[in-house]
């Protein structure tokens, strides 16, 4: 598919400009010596989305506290960048008006500029990114459209628009031959790596967040309305056919959480389930929850309430205590459905926190 039918639609611009990111470096001499080691090229780490890489070795408690900027490159739009064989894939912007969306390669080591894609969809940041054998998959907005790119070079070699889809914010999972992704139609979508060609779509009624893939199987947040109030649960696919093997009982709350797949479990908002459901059972409940006198339901709700207030038009701030990640995920997933949504730092058993949260 020609570039050119990939980004045709005109979209909106955005009401602001995107705040410009700066990406550094830790010392040349703690950076590691292998790809191997420092490769990071998912959103979190790798197909079960456990963020944690074995092989890294050098940055530990003993060396971080010597970290220190080695150099940092203006790329325009934020991301979470992902790092393959020594190169740094990111989402980036040049030109503000109107505002064309791209993905940028930048040398690791060096900081220096290695290619940037060209425009990549409308008005909107490309997800992240996703490497795999020698090519970037990436999720681009307006319309919504998987494209794989030559990591070399960043030249186009395929792309897939989704018919009903708008945007596609979170980043993809390729494993076995297979680009996982959830984009905004309600569908979980499996495209062959080499061609782009649809192997299978499944509903899932979720809206995004990283597929986790682990052992054959494929792992979303899945989505739907019971008695008119709305309800999340893991689902879980056969990775080869897109049938749906079991869900856990669904809960209240919003799709679009990332999961976790390691050692025969799928991990959700505090929850354990079993990897291989609950048979003979279709509907699961989980193994065990954290913290163990969570009333069940209650996990999520903050989430839902922040999803719930930006998609009837309101400005949020949410504050979180711990786990700065899962707030700016929360964040971005519920921008998606409105406007305005920021993270801030603040525990609610601390008055003081609260009225500085208060006050920004």
């Amino acid at each position: 598919m020609v570039r050119g039918a990939l980004i045709g639609r005109a979209g909106k611009l955005l009401a602001a400009t995107a705040c410009a990111l700066l990406l550094m470096a830790g010392l040349a001499q703690l950076l590691p010596t292998s790809a191997a080691t420092g490769d990071w090229p998912k959103y979190r780490f790798d197909p079960g989305n456990t963020s944690y890489n074995p092989n890294e070795t050098v940055i530990s408690p003993a060396t971080v506290n010597s970290l220190a900027e080695a150099w940092q490159l203006k790329v325009g739009f934020t991301g979470s960048p992902v790092v393959a064989n020594g190169v740094i894939y990111n989402p980036c912007q040049f030109q503000v008006r109107p505002i064309v969306p791209e993905l940028c390669a930048i040398d690791a080591t060096k900081g220096t500029l290695i290619w940037h894609s060209g425009q990549l969809g409308n008005t909107m940041d490309v997800s992240t990114p996703a490497v795999d054998n020698g090519r970037v998959f990436v999720g681009i907005q307006e319309p919504a459209s998987m494209v794989a790119l030559d990591a070399a070079t960043g030249q186009i070699v395929w792309g897939h628009g989704v018919p009903y889809g708008y945007q596609i914010n979170d980043g993809p999972t390729v494993a076995n031959g297979t680009v996982f992704f959830t984009p905004d139609d309600g569908n979980l979508w499996a495209l062959d790596e080499a061609s782009g060609a649809t192997k299978w779509t499944a509903p899932t009624g979720n809206f995004g967040g990283t597929p986790a893939y682990d052992n054959g199987v494929v792992y979303v947040d899945g989505y739907r309305q019971i008695t008119g109030s709305p309800n999340e649960y893991v689902d879980a696919f056969n990775a080869t056919t897109g049938v749906e093997l079991w869900q856990a009982t669904p809960e209240f709350g919003y799709a679009g959480s990332t999961l976790v797949a390691a050692n025969g479990r799928v991990f959700h908002e505090g929850q354990a389930y079993n990897a291989n459901g609950c048979y003979p059972g279709a509907v699961c409940d989980p193994i065990w929850t954290y913290p163990p006198s969570a009333p069940p339901g209650s996990r999520g709700i903050g989430a839902a309430i922040v999803r719930q207030l930006a998609s009837n038009g309101a400005s949020v701030a949410l504050t979180y205590a711990n786990s700065p990640e899962k707030a700016a995920e929360t964040a971005r997933a519920a921008e998606t459905h409105g406007w305005g949504v920021i993270a801030i730092k603040a525990d609610s058993a601390d008055p003081e926190a609260v009225r500085h949260a208060v006050a920004r």
